[in-house]
């Protein structure tokens, strides 16, 4: 049986941008963790009922869309490269920045006068 470029790429995903839904076998098991499937111990401690300041329920959050979700992890990946960069690499790197300006301008200049 031979394959075709139809078959090999069925399964394939084709979107660029990342999921950001859980897989519904973590949010079921994320659901049905009770504390009596936890191994028991002989000095187990009564739970505390009476807390004095319950923490406040989060706010309700809107889902992050995919491109978001990829702005988010690029600016934090770039954010986290600025900073291991040691001041002699930054300092080449806005030089670069410089001599390629520069030299737009220059040939630019040149083709313009010709």
């Amino acid at each position: 049986m031979s394959r075709t470029v139809a078959d090999a790429t069925r399964f394939t995903a084709t979107s660029p941008h990342a999921y950001s839904k859980p897989s519904s076998i973590l949010r079921t098991a994320a659901n049905t963790f009770s504390p009596s499937a936890s191994p028991s111990h002989t000095s187990r401690k009564p739970p505390n009922v009476h807390s004095p300041n319950p923490p406040p329920p989060p706010p309700p959050q809107q889902p992050e869309t995919p491109q978001q979700k990829v702005a988010r992890i690029r600016a934090l990946r770039a954010a986290q490269k600025l900073n291991s960069l040691t001041l002699w690499e930054k300092i080449v790197i806005r030089g670069r920045t410089y001599a390629d300006n520069a030299h737009r301008i220059t040939v630019y200049g040149l083709m313009g006068a010709t």
